[in-house]
């Protein structure tokens, strides 16, 4: 029996209620958060990929897709669209999770949104969240759930007054 990926979330929150979208897009542009998001789900080994996973509003939004040098995975209970040559679909997180395994992907990301974020959070292969906190409070309509308690802040960097890098990690090892 193959084992599934286990994997990390990355995610960019504002300060105020953990919003992280308004109207399918992300209500802030970060420079240095962007160039944070590239460098941590494509840094791989030479002839090795690291997989993306998310949902289908999030692939929506997206200004560049594929995102490159990654294995784009797609999950939507939708059946009635199509996606692009190179890019996977999935039906749920852990067939996502499969996919990045048969795969061989070198590192597994989820990048949102809400929903797969919830469920994200509670699966029992999940390592790491990745957070970045943007010290504005913006408006937003869709948020990132509260941590669970099993997750303890490991590493934290201040590289701009209104940006804070976190991760967390299952048990507070690494």
């Amino acid at each position: 029996m193959l084992v599934p990926a286990s994997f990390s979330i990355v995610v960019a929150v504002e300060s105020g209620q953990s919003g992280i979208g308004v109207d399918n897009a992300l209500p802030w542009h970060s420079r240095e958060d962007l160039r944070y998001f590239k460098r941590l789900t494509t840094a791989a080994p030479a002839n090795r990929q690291n997989a993306v996973i998310m949902g289908r509003r999030t692939w929506e939004s997206l200004p560049i897709q594929p995102l490159p040098h990654r294995l784009n995975l797609v999950v939507s209970t939708q059946t009635d669209w199509s996606l692009p040559e190179g890019v996977v679909g999935a039906q749920s997180l852990e067939h996502a999770l499969g996919l990045a395994t048969l795969a061989s992907a070198y590192r597994t990301f989820v990048i949102g949104g809400e929903q797969l974020y919830q469920v994200a959070l509670m699966h029992h292969r999940l390592q790491a969240v990745y957070l970045t906190r943007m010290s504005d409070a913006v408006a937003c309509d869709r948020f990132f759930p509260p941590l669970p308690d099993r997750l303890q802040q490991t590493q934290w960097a201040c590289p701009l007054p209104t940006l804070r890098f976190e991760v967390w990690r299952v048990g507070g090892v690494g």
